[in-house]
């Protein structure tokens, strides 16, 4: 199920994701939920990797899954 969820862009955000949106023949929307899915992915892995730098640092073998690690 998808959500609604309405955003606010500055002129700039608008026309560089517009111009995505073009050059991909696809929705302005459809170019800004493939963007902020990557962000989403990044910064998960970006987090993933701090939380195992810390483990090895600290010699735990804890290991958390992926739900109890974004609770």
């Amino acid at each position: 199920m998808k959500k609604r969820l309405n955003i606010t862009l500055d002129k700039d955000m608008d026309k560089r994701l517009g111009l995505l949106a073009k050059q991909a023949n696809v929705p302005q929307a459809t170019i800004t939920t493939r963007l902020l899915r990557d962000a989403l992915e990044l910064e998960e892995d970006m987090r993933l990797g701090y939380t195992a730098e810390q483990r090895m640092k600290d010699g735990s073998k804890y290991i958390l899954d992926k739900d109890e690690f974004w609770k």
